[in-house]
């Protein structure tokens, strides 16, 4: 070192200075300091190799220097060197530099950013400083700003500064920097205020490239709420930044600028961007979004993209407010109907209802619309509304087989629910009206599935899953307006065995070709309904046709048979249905014997169905005639049915075996059949049993104590009679009365419609006047005791005799009469 007074002033040299600082030594380094000779304090200086952390130890110490820099120097230990430097100093309003810093680094210390390694030349007078930043590779660090440091493979630009009254003025045409996955230039300024304050800023930013992964280093903890933060980060998954753009206008002490003192905005065009929005929703992909940062808000739109297999066409997000942060989300898309049931079975919706969904299958095409509101602080209040448009969709639910075609229509969903409004769909290539509601969107809060069908159909589509009933449903021709209702009960609520099926219909346009009570005409409207548990077998079930028929009982399953109590005429059904079979009661208006006899007959016995029956009937229909008033009970015994019939017309009891029907027949004790004439204008009437096949009738076993027909009485009768291969054979049918004994033999041959009766029929009467008087014929002839034989032939049943159609031959021998009248 040389020290020489010159004047008033003096000259200092240092050569081969070194300082050891925390156990390091420095470069060997040189100055030259000199006080210009004269009144006034003027300095000069130069020098190469100063070692920054010994002129930050030396300024930490001196008073000269302000407190704040002092305090800065002691925290931010800056370091590095000060490889050449010139100075002259007048005055601190009147001075120049001009100075080469190399590997410069300094720890962040209070609003100051830390910065390391960093090469620079700084040039300026009292008018400005220009900081030269060649492009290099540093790492910078603000913690309590940003959660990483930034590690920067190119960082340079030019820095000017110069003061502005107290405060300083920052300004950059450009600072470039970039890293490995984004690219940024830098313009603008910062006006910093010699009062403590935070700065006001100038600036604008243009990314050139980047991915998303690297926007997350950018996230300014210090002001972002943790839970924006933290979506941030999950939902910004992949993606690149094709171009961006920022600029920032206003007082930092007014930060967010709510009041409008100033403007934060921001622009980032997103190619290929994957985004997790919500937790447990799928994530959307290949997206293609511009996204606006405003003051303390977030707008963003994206135009193309896909979630799983949904086309989306149009997404807008907003985030209102940052610090209480609601994302608010608008999706449009489109996908085929598979793609969109798969992606509500990814979501919350369809793992909550997968039951439900499980055998549901879409095909076609649809439209999807999504709108979610999530606070962000608190995910668990999020909602959400959505609709899918269906066009031409294929409908399949392979749970319960069944098949819609050309579906359209909207459905809706929620968080909690699934409502499809009807749609109009096909059905068994039958146009219907589809409804679905799963979860919250249920009517009944008890229920987590309700289902609803509309539409004319025919019965047979209605029960075409019944097999049971296939035999029967030619009887129900026509269509009718349809309605069917399914109801689920949800497992945790008050309903949870419900698995309700109900159908229902005026029954408008379907007649009912079955024989009174039952029958119907098509244009005439009758409610029916049905309600059963589902699946049916085994479960309870309730019926009801208009007021002619009420059923309630038990399906048959594979550990129980069908018990079922059918009630007939108006009223309700309170008794309890039987262990098994059905059980027949009621009061009815009319009952055709004649038809229920013919189907039954067609169909063959019911073996153990018909259970019992005990009804009242006001008019029983039989071979053309009416019988009032009639009381009917069935029991089944254990080889045989018992059948007791009470009234003014018909009055006894018939048991019909139940075992070798064929061998033991039907027995008939009947205390008084008194079987009227036909009504006036019916006598061409069919005879009855015309429509019989004789050879399909059992034994026949029948006793009446008095058989009238019309006026003629017959009084005691038997009948004895059993099948033969071709029809019937008639062993005995014997009458006897006060005026007539009759007793015949013979045969009824043929198939059903086409047979004939040939009987030999011997008559004894004590008066031939009082036998005419049998027959109706009365105040012809008086006594003459009579013998005839008739021994004859004619169409159709043994009921069908008439002298008009009759070939044979009659014998007839008369004692001791007269004609009266002559």
């Amino acid at each position: 070192a040389h020290w020489q007074r010159v004047g008033q002033g003096w000259t200092l040299d240092v050569a081969d200075a070194t300082s050891t600082r925390q156990g390091v030594a420095s470069a060997p380094a040189r100055f030259t300091i000199q006080r210009m000779d004269g009144p006034d304090a003027r300095y000069q200086a130069a020098g190469n190799a100063l070692d920054f952390s010994a002129l930050g130890s030396l300024g930490m110490l001196s008073t000269a220097v302000p407190d704040a820099l002092r305090h800065w120097l002691y925290l931010a230990n800056p370091r590095g060197t000060l490889s050449a430097i010139e100075l002259r100093w007048d005055a601190a309003d009147d001075f120049d530099v001009d100075a080469l810093v190399s590997a410069f680094g300094c720890r962040d210390a209070g609003a100051i950013p830390g910065i390391e390694p960093l090469d620079f030349r700084l040039t300026g007078d009292a008018g400005a400083l220009l900081m030269a930043i060649p492009r290099q590779a540093t790492q910078a660090r603000y913690p309590k700003v940003f959660r990483k440091p930034f590690d920067w493979t190119a960082f340079g630009g030019d820095v000017l500064a110069w003061r502005d009254g107290d405060g300083w003025r920052v300004q950059t045409a450009q600072v470039s920097v970039e890293a490995a996955n984004y690219a940024v230039d830098l313009r603008g300024g910062m006006d910093v205020q010699g009062d403590g304050s935070r700065p006001l800023l100038d600036l604008s930013a243009l990314v050139t490239r980047g991915d998303v992964e690297a926007a997350k280093l950018f996230w300014t903890v210090n002001t972002m709420p943790p839970h924006a933060v933290d979506w941030l980060d999950r939902s910004l998954v992949a993606g690149s930044v094709t171009r961006g753009r920022a600029l920032v206008r206003g007082d930092l002490d007014n930060w967010p600028f709510n009041d409008d003192t100033g403007r934060f905005e921001a622009r980032a065009d997103l190619h290929d961007l994957e985004l997790a929005y919500l937790r447990d929703w799928p994530s959307g992909d290949k997206l293609d979004v511009v996204a606006r940062f405003i003051n303390n808000g977030m707008q963003a739109h994206a135009s193309s993209g896909r979630s799983m297999g949904v086309a989306v066409d149009n997404v807008e997000a907003t985030i209102a407010d940052f610090h209480e942060p609601v994302l608010e989300l608008a999706i449009d898309g489109k996908a085929r109907g598979a793609d969109l049931l798969s992606y509500l079975r990814a979501t919350p919706i369809g793992t909550h209802h997968a039951a439900y969904l499980a055998g549901l299958g879409i095909g076609g095409r649809g439209r999807v619309h999504v709108d979610i509101s999530a606070p962000l602080k608190a995910s668990e209040n999020t909602t959400l509304q959505g609709r899918v448009e269906l066009d031409d969709a294929d409908l399949d639910e392979s749970t319960w087989d069944l098949h819609f075609k050309q579906a359209s229509g909207l459905v809706r969903f929620d968080r909690t629910g699934v409502l499809a409004e009807p749609l109009a769909a096909r059905y068994e290539d039958q146009p219907v009206s589809l409804g679905i509601a799963i979860g919250s969107s249920a009517s009944d809060p008890d229920n987590a599935f309700e289902a609803r069908l509309d539409g004319i159909l025919p019965a047979s589509v209605v029960f075409a899953r019944a097999s049971d009933l296939a035999p029967a449903m030619p009887y129900f021709p026509g269509q009718a307006n349809w309605h069917v209702d399914l109801a689920i009960g949800a497992e945790q609520g008050a309903a949870s065995e419900r698995k309700r099926l109900r159908l229902a219909s005026d029954l408008e346009g379907v007649a009912i070709n079955l024989p009174a009570p039952l029958a119907k005409a098509a244009a005439t409207k009758m409610p029916f309904s049905l309600e059963l548990q589902m699946p049916p077998l085994g479960q309870p079930f309730t019926a009801s046709l208009g007021d002619v028929v009420r059923v309630h009982g038990r399906l048959p399953g594979p550990a129980s048979p069908l018990a079922a109590r059918l009630d007939l005429g108006p009223g309700s059904a309170t008794e309890p249905p039987p262990e098994k079979g059905v059980f027949v009661a009621g009061h009815p208006a009319t009952v055709d014997a004649d038809g229920w006899i013919a189907l039954f007959t067609a169909g063959g016995t019911g073996g153990d169905f018909l259970n019992g029956m005990a009804i009242d009937v006001d008019d029983l229909r039989m071979a053309g005639r009416s019988f009032p008033g009639l009381h009917i009970d069935l029991e089944p015994q254990k080889e045989a049915t018992s059948i007791r019939v009470r009234g003014e017309a018909l009055e006894g009891e018939l048991s019909v075996s139940t075992v070798d029907l064929n061998r033991r027949g039907i027995t008939a004790q009947m205390k008084h059949v008194r079987w009227p004439d036909l009504p006036a204008g019916d006598e061409g009437a069919p005879a009855p049993l015309s429509g019989v096949a004789p050879a399909t009738l059992p034994p026949l076993h029948l006793w009446v104590g008095e058989l009238q027909f019309g006026t003629s009485n017959f009084g005691d009768t038997r009948l004895e009679s059993y099948p033969t291969a071709n029809g019937m054979r008639i062993d005995l049918l014997e009458s006897k009365s006060a005026n007539l004994d009759m007793r015949a033999t013979g045969d009824w041959e043929g198939p059903a419609g086409e047979n004939r009766s040939h009987l030999v029929i011997d008559m004894t009467a004590k008066s031939l006047g009082s036998m005419l008087d049998t027959f109706g014929y009365e105040g012809i002839i008086e006594g003459g005791q009579t013998f005839a034989r008739i021994d004859a032939t004619w169409p159709g049943a043994p009921t069908a005799f008439a002298l008009a159609n009759t070939n044979g031959t009659l014998d007839i021998g008369v004692e001791n009469g007269r004609i009266l009248d002559v």
